[in-house]
């Protein structure tokens, strides 16, 4: 599977980090990549920081910043 590209989101809250690797891989059509991811995210319960959601969707997506 070719990782999608997305811009690492200025705003550090991880449920903006879910939101963009979701809406990523549904571009991309990996709707199967989308369910894992969230089953993975849904295994850390609510206890999650943005940089453990970070770890997971970096998995799934290829993150760059604007420098």
């Amino acid at each position: 599977m070719k990782k999608p590209k997305c811009k690492l989101p200025d705003i550090i809250q991880s449920s903006h980090l879910i939101g963009l690797t979701i809406a990523k891989l549904k571009e991309a059509g990996y709707m199967d990549q989308v369910h894992i991811f969230i089953n993975e995210v849904k295994n850390k319960n609510s206890n999650f920081s943005y940089d453990e959601i970070l770890v997971i969707a970096e998995r799934f997506v290829d993150f760059y910043t604007e420098e």
